[in-house]
């Protein structure tokens, strides 16, 4: 397992939101990723907000890969991954917007992924 804390791309910045319920919306033409305000105490974890350029979708493999995916295929992948407020009709609309929003303006793409530090190599050479 690739421990998060530990990892160091050289050539981009990390920021470790917090993850249970991140939270995607649109400021001023950008996606933007948020952390909750509620990680608690511990240290790992940041509520700040980054602006969204990429979506990876992971999944382990026997190798490192990167398949790219159309606006349309990242949409459905995230909105099946996401909590729709189904319970709230004046909420399903706006969170489908962004949602759709999101992938359209992000590169999208399914990070096929060994579990070891052969991934951060990959991802420092990867053309995404």
């Amino acid at each position: 397992m690739i421990d998060l804390h530990m990892l160091s791309l050289s050539n981009v910045n990390i920021l470790n939101l917090s993850c249970e319920f991140p939270r995607l919306s649109l400021r001023d033409n950008k996606v933007i990723l948020s952390g909750t305000p509620w990680h608690g105490s511990a240290t790992y974890a940041d509520p700040q907000s980054v602006e969204l350029s990429h979506l990876l979708f992971l999944q382990h493999g026997k190798n490192n890969r990167l398949q790219a995916f159309s606006s349309l295929e990242a949409s459905a992948r995230l909105t099946a991954a996401s909590i729709i407020p189904y319970w709230d009709h004046m909420a399903v609309p706006k969170a489908v917007q962004v949602t759709a929003e999101a992938c359209m303006r992000c590169k999208a793409a399914m990070l096929e992924f060994r579990p070891d530090k052969t991934t951060v190599e990959f991802l420092e050479n990867a053309d995404m």
